[in-house]
C-alpha cells in the first residue's frame, strides 16, 4: 500500500467514525432537547419522551415512550 493510499484510507475511516459517533451519540441528544423545547412551547401541555434513537446509516429516527398528555 502506498503512503498516499494509506492517508486516504485513514482520512475516509476517520470521517466515517466521526459520522457514526455524531449520528449515534450526539444527534439523539440534540433531537430530544429541540423536540421537547419546541413542542413544549407550542402546546399547552408538556410532552414526555423516553428514548431517542438515530441510525445515520439507515436514515431513521425512533422515539420511544413519546406522549402528549391531554390538557
Amino acid at each position: 500500500m502506498t503512503p498516499r493510499l494509506k492517508k486516504i484510507t485513514l482520512f475516509v475511516g476517520a470521517g466515517l467514525a466521526l459520522y457514526a459517533v455524531a449520528g449515534f451519540l450526539v444527534a439523539p441528544r440534540i433531537l430530544r432537547s429541540v423536540l421537547l423545547k419546541n413542542l413544549g412551547a407550542s402546546l399547552a401541555t408538556t410532552p414526555t419522551l423516553g428514548d431517542v434513537r438515530v441510525n445515520p446509516f439507515a436514515p431513521s429516527v425512533t422515539l420511544r415512550r413519546f406522549a402528549i398528555p391531554d390538557k
